[in-house]
């Protein structure tokens, strides 16, 4: 099917090649990939990025070492994922070849599989560092070791090299140099997170390193946010300026891990600190500045009772809040000082009271469905159209029957699902009850497939 139009019906092909083991047929879908993807000012998305991942795969399930320039070219594209198939595919390529494949081969693959250890991606780093590690390859400088841990992501091991002044001036460097596309942004913040958590074990030798990446406005914001997340559960006097300078930075995304920094901290100066920056704090560092003194806790009480006197009314409305999220802590310490203490302890104190009627109705309204579904399960079933209130509290009634794992909730959670309830999210939330229900559920699997016909 090499001259069919549709790119797509050539990557199907492409697949059956591999299945079939035909070398000759493979080998011939070479030059077709040189040709599709040549020109990087080409944007490869789509059916052409479909095609040129069927054939990468392809090739690399072949035991032909005379597919290896090519899979090597691929290690250069602009694509991302493209780069990730093509070390992917050397990395079985060198496994099913073996010592067969001639030495000029490995060397080649090896050389290719180094270079890559050093990519932007960390998906690209982690595939060739297995091709690297069939090709036998052993890092001998310090340098290498870091590059090949890290690519790896054996932190572990990364731990143990023993020089962590220099882990964490790598660590750092991959934070800085690591390319986000915006459709892994979720994969992207869970890696920066673990190498996050493995800067905080690096511990004070650290703090230099990510206080300048910190400080580095021409790295991405996701780097700077996990340098802000480490320095707060490293802490200390160099992580504490980091931070505070950080709650000027243009982005809203590192301001906000700053300032929640910042709370975990909880020194004077930190606290200081988010006092100050409240008058002109936009939503989101706003939010974050509330929670960040509420965090710290009975630390931020004298700041907080000493704001309740602020001519500005905003931030007599943040000490409020805060106090409010203090709970107990707060009220007790507003009653100790009312009546010989700032204008704000009235409004603080009702705040508290506020906060406290609606855990308690929360609570209330809690037990009072576990009761009722316990008492009449087919409850849940029944639909009221006029207010959305209502629907909510299916909702509840739902979520609690899925919670309570109790097999008499069977009947009518599938009813729920297959009867279509009139909001979707309490149809969601009746499917997501069933999984909880676990095992006894099995016989409402018929039901959870018609799932996929639903209009929401």
């Amino acid at each position: 099917r090499r001259g069919d139009s549709a790119l797509l019906t050539k990557a199907a092909a492409a697949r059956v090649v591999a299945r079939i083991g035909d070398g000759e047929a493979a080998r011939a879908l070479v030059p077709l990939l040189r040709e599709t993807s040549a020109g990087r000012s080409v944007p490869l998305e789509g059916e052409k990025m479909a095609f040129l991942v069927a054939v990468t795969e392809t090739l690399g399930m072949l035991s032909d070492p005379t597919v290896v320039p090519a899979l090597v070219q691929c290690l250069r594209s602009p694509s991302a994922r493209l780069r990730e198939c093509a070390a992917h595919s050397l990395a079985l390529l060198v496994g099913t070849l073996g010592a067969n494949g001639g030495e000029r081969v490995l060397r080649e693959v090896r050389a290719a599989a180094v270079e890559a250890l050093a990519d932007p991606d960390r998906r690209v780093r982690l595939e060739a560092a297995k091709a690297a590690e069939r090709v036998g390859y052993r890092p001998a400088t310090l340098d290498e070791k870091l590059a090949f841990l890290i690519a790896k992501q054996d932190w572990s091991g990364l731990l143990a090299l023993g020089s962590r002044q220099r882990v964490a001036a790598a660590l750092a460097a991959c934070l800085r140099n690591e390319n986000v596309e915006p459709s892994e942004l979720g994969l992207a913040r869970q890696f920066q997170a673990t190498v996050a958590a493995v800067l905080t074990e690096v511990g004070e030798e650290a703090v230099g390193p990510l206080a300048g990446l910190l400080a580095d406005r021409q790295a991405a914001p996701l780097a700077r946010a996990t340098a802000a997340l480490a320095l707060g559960e490293i802490g200390g006097p160099g992580a504490e300026r980091a931070l505070v300078e950080a709650l000027g930075d243009p982005s809203a995304r590192v301001r906000v891990e700053a300032a929640r920094a910042l709370g975990k901290l909880a020194t004077p100066r930190a606290i200081e600190a988010l006092v100050a920056v409240l008058a002109a704090a936009d939503g989101q560092t706003y939010q974050a500045t509330v929670g960040a003194l509420a965090a710290a806790g009975h630390r931020a009480l004298n700041a907080l009772i000493r704001m309740l006197d602020s001519p500005d009314s905003r931030v007599r409305e943040v000490a409020v809040e805060a106090l409010a999220r203090l709970g107990k802590l707060g009220k007790w310490r507003l009653l100790t000082i009312r009546g010989k203490a700032p204008r704000g302890v009235a409004s603080a104190l009702a705040a508290i009271r506020d906060a406290e009627k609606r855990q308690e109705y929360r609570r209330d309204r809690h037990e009072r469905w576990k009761k009722r579904c316990g008492m009449d399960p087919l409850f849940l079933r029944r639909k009221a159209h006029d207010s959305f209130a209502s629907a909510l509290a299916r909702a509840e009634g739902v979520r609690t029957a899925g919670r309570s794992r109790d097999v008499r909730f069977l009947a009518a959670l599938p009813l729920i699902v297959s009867d279509r309830d009139d909001q979707a999210h309490v149809r969601r939330t009746a499917a997501l009850a069933l999984g909880d229900l676990g095992a006894v559920a099995l016989s409402a699997l018929p039901v959870l497939r018609t799932v996929a016909d639903d209009p929401s």
